[in-house]
């Protein structure tokens, strides 16, 4: 009984310490859908109050969906600005300049600690 007990908990710690590694491997960082490849450099981009949204178009429909999505989400109400070069730190830029190469369904996702940068 006890051979069975101390089996099941050694597998049980076995499985969850493999869930514990298998986050640490995610070659797509969970960005969904997955994109066709990503480089990862050092930093992280700290999404606050403070975050500052930005668009080419602030009335195009993905621009809209994503503020009611941040507004619904994550209590953040404020408005989407056009692209302002004088800003130059927590900023969520949505664009579709640069995008010429990409397929129809294609994006590119840029992050800095200072910026974010979707193009697509």
């Amino acid at each position: 009984m006890y051979k069975k007990i101390a089996a099941l908990l050694f597998a049980a710690v076995f499985i969850s310490s493999d869930f514990v590694n298998a986050q640490d491997t995610d070659a797509y960082m969970g960005v969904i859908p997955a994109p066709v490849s990503v480089k990862k450099t050092m930093g992280e981009f700290i999404l606050s109050q403070e975050t500052i949204l930005q668009a080419d178009t602030p009335n195009n429909k993905a621009v809209v969906f994503f503020r009611q999505f941040m507004a619904n989400n994550m209590a953040y109400n404020k408005q989407v600005g056009m692209r302002n070069a004088t800003s130059k730190s927590n900023i969520i830029y949505l664009t579709s300049t640069g995008t010429e190469g990409l397929p129809a369904e294609g994006y590119r996702l840029t992050i800095t600690p200072q910026l974010i940068t979707v193009a697509g």
